[in-house]
């Protein structure tokens, strides 16, 4: 049964084939089940062991996993398992979309499902976007479809999850009040590299995972050469 119709299909691409189809190349490491689901006149759906399969508009390129998690249309948007057989196994298990790492000197440190540090913007403690235009290529929102009821936390961040409207078809995840961003100067998981960062109106922090309060959220700069670990008493 198709759940994900009309504002949906702006957010998630149905992959779909002509009617005419009968089958489609697979790779080899795919065991899946190939099937089809009727989606208009002239066009359906590929499915892979019964569950039709869609492309996220909000993974910016591959190997990302930014649509994991996401509550949404009636249900959790997950991976597709290409190995196996089963429908029982088909969906991968939701990584968090919001979780916890370290960072250089910096532990206790909010993070997306790929370990990658997330940060805020001083600016914008109180929800107002000032990382607009320009400022977008260089700090990338953490988005969700406006359907969006929640998404998959870990038990180590401890903050109050929230969205702001951010477009016409995405919010974007707040904690503690803040919208929160992946930085692009960083090339991999863990790095701060955006600590610090004097622009957009404010200073970029690494936000926290354990902080529940909107003051304790910037993770403040360490001093060089220092360790920082921040307890916060609640």
């Amino acid at each position: 049964t198709l759940h994900c119709k009309a504002a949906c299909l702006s957010v998630w691409i149905p992959y779909l084939v002509k009617s005419a189809v009968k089958t489609v190349t697979i790779g080899t490491g795919v065991k899946d089940k190939v099937g089809f689901v009727k989606r208009t006149l002239t066009m359906k759906q590929v499915t892979l062991n019964g569950y039709p399969i869609y492309i996220f508009t909000g993974d910016s390129g591959p190997k990302k996993v930014t649509s994991e998690g996401i509550n949404a249309d009636g249900g959790t948007w997950e991976l597709v398992n290409a190995t196996t057989t089963l429908v029982s196994s088909t969906p991968v298990k939701a990584k968090f979309v919001l979780n916890s790492t370290s960072a250089s000197t910096y532990s206790g440190v909010l993070a997306n499902a790929s370990s990658y540090s997330l940060y805020v913007l001083s600016a914008e403690s109180t929800g107002t976007f000032y990382c607009t235009g320009a400022c977008l290529s260089g700090w990338y929102p953490v988005e969700v479809p406006t359907a969006t009821s929640s998404v998959s936390v870990a038990s180590s961040v401890k903050g109050t999850v929230g969205f702001l409207s951010r477009s016409g078809s995405m919010k974007q995840v707040t904690v503690n009040g803040f919208p929160v961003y992946q930085y692009a100067g960083d090339f991999g998981p863990r790095q701060d590299n955006g600590q610090g960062v004097v622009a957009d109106g404010g200073t970029w922090y690494l936000a926290s995972a354990v902080a529940t309060t909107n003051a304790a959220t910037e993770i403040p700069v360490a001093a060089p050469g220092s360790t920082t670990t921040t307890t916060y008493h609640y």
